[in-house]
């Protein structure tokens, strides 16, 4: 059986999903209203189905390699050929038009932006017609899009510069930046280079008026540079919409994670705890991982992926329950935990721990986006994003120095051998195998991270299962 692995809200990693209507802290983020679910198996030999943010089964046993998130009501899959296409998120999932695609985002504003092979990025709509493209921005070549839009507007890189596209894909705001976010609570986090080769970074609206300088550094940035709880984290400091810091942290605070409900948890000596907007201690720094915000309390976890205790505690900081040696944990919404035991088998509890019917699982997949302030959160490597790259030829345009770039310190064959008993047989097409592998990395929401154990971890699916027969 396939484990889950689950990391904590860390930079660079992938935390949990939720499933259930936006609450509080503005329009951001993909629209959920319109219905999403996650993917799940019940036992390890079935097919992949999927499941509502209350446990609720949509459909189950029904596709080989796991859906994406549904959002809006859609979802896609990625085939044998590693090419996705798109299906209503339905008892009976219908496939939307008969395209397929090497790269493509989520369904929000009424559009999906999707890339066909050798092709720049279009937007199609919920029954696959092609509504616009996407290919320039003021004469100039488009090579990256953000995959859902957020305040109905879309990151998109144009020639190393950023701005936002509407929905009808006309340019909302000029490619003008050197570096941007998306945008959250009406707000985006973008910087412009100075001649000393450093960032000036600033927060503008959605009519690309600046209406905050922010005095930071990169170094600074959080692993998510958006406005949440009307807060931007970075690094250990708390700034406001105007550009002001909330309030002093004491320099014993090392880190501190985004707002979520009133509420963030700050790094002390190595531990977590919880403090308030006015920068008051709610639960002191005394657990191994960051303390996440549940329906009238927190999640607070010790130790690490494999063997850790998961507490259930509530506002004045007092334990309800705690479960002990589980394998992990993650959100599926603010009141539905899914919890990894030692045996392998997942299952549901509540905000308060408490186990809510009985059933379990093989697998409950939230891998490509975690549960944020009651919102879903497309995260990757490259920051609180999930890129969309066009697909053309490198001479065509320049690359982005924030896209995925192929690594050239993996030694393919090296990694490959062993699964051959040190001899990769010379009919076995290697070449073939990595173009394969790249193709995982450069997805929307990669399959891999482009690296040795990224390489590592899918020579294993692709050598020793049937992850990817056919190819």
């Amino acid at each position: 059986m396939m484990k889950i692995k689950i990391y904590f809200l860390i930079p660079a990693s992938v935390a949990a999903l939720a499933l259930g209507a936006c609450s509080g802290g503005g329009d951001s983020l993909p629209e959920t209203g319109g219905g999403y679910g996650v993917y799940f198996k019940a036992q390890s030999n079935d097919r992949y189905g999927m499941m509502s943010s209350g446990g609720e089964i949509l459909f189950d046993d029904e596709f080989d390699m796991p859906p994406k998130p549904a959002i809006g009501g859609v979802f896609s899959v990625m085939g044998s050929d590693l090419k996705i296409q798109y299906y209503t998120a339905s008892p009976k999932p219908e496939a939307i038009g008969k395209d397929t695609y090497v790269a493509g985002g989520y369904f929000t504003e009424g559009v999906i932006p999707v890339v066909k092979e050798g092709q720049p990025v279009v937007l199609i709509d919920k029954s696959g017609k092609e509504v616009a493209s996407l290919a320039k921005a003021d004469g100039k070549r488009v090579t990256m899009v953000n995959g859902y839009f957020s305040d109905g507007l879309m990151l998109f890189s144009a020639e190393r510069k950023f701005g936002y596209f509407n929905p009808k894909g006309e340019v909302a705001i000029k490619a003008t930046y050197d570096n941007a976010y998306p945008f959250s609570e009406g707000l985006a986090v973008v910087a412009k280079s100075k001649p000393d080769g450093s960032m000036s970074w600033s927060a503008i609206d959605k009519s690309g008026k600046e209406v905050a300088r922010l005095n930071i550094s990169h170094d600074d940035m959080s692993a998510i540079p958006m406005y949440f709880d009307g807060a931007l984290v970075c690094g250990a400091d708390v700034y406001g919409k105007d550009g002001k810091r909330l309030f002093r942290t004491p320099s014993e605070w090392t880190e501190l994670t985004a707002y979520n409900d009133g509420y963030a948890s700050f790094r002390e000596g190595g531990k977590w705890g919880v403090c308030d907007k006015d920068g008051n201690v709610v639960i002191r720094a005394k657990y191994d991982n960051p303390v996440k915000r549940i329906d009238g309390g927190f999640l607070a976890i010790d130790g690490t992926a494999g063997d850790c205790d998961i507490s259930f505690v509530d506002a004045n900081g007092d334990d309800i329950k705690q479960i002990e040696g589980a394998y992990s944990c993650r959100m599926l919404s603010s009141n539905r935990i899914v919890i990894l035991d030692a045996e392998d088998d997942c299952y549901l509890v509540d905000a308060n721990g408490e186990e809510l019917d009985g059933s379990s699982y093989s697998e409950i997949g939230v891998e490509p986006m975690y549960y944020f302030n009651g919102q879903l959160m497309p995260h990757s490597t490259y920051g609180a994003m999930s890129l969309v790259l066009a697909s053309i030829s490198a001479e065509d345009t320049l690359v982005v120095d924030e896209a995925p770039t192929q690594s050239q310190a993996i030694d393919y064959e090296a990694i490959i051998a062993p699964h051959f008993g040190g001899t990769i047989p010379a009919d076995f097409d290697v070449k073939e195998m990595v173009e394969v592998f790249n193709r995982c990395c450069s997805d929307s929401t990669p399959m891999y991270e482009n690296s040795t154990k990224g390489f590592e971890s899918f020579a294993m699916d692709y050598l020793e299962t049937d992850m990817f027969s056919g190819e």
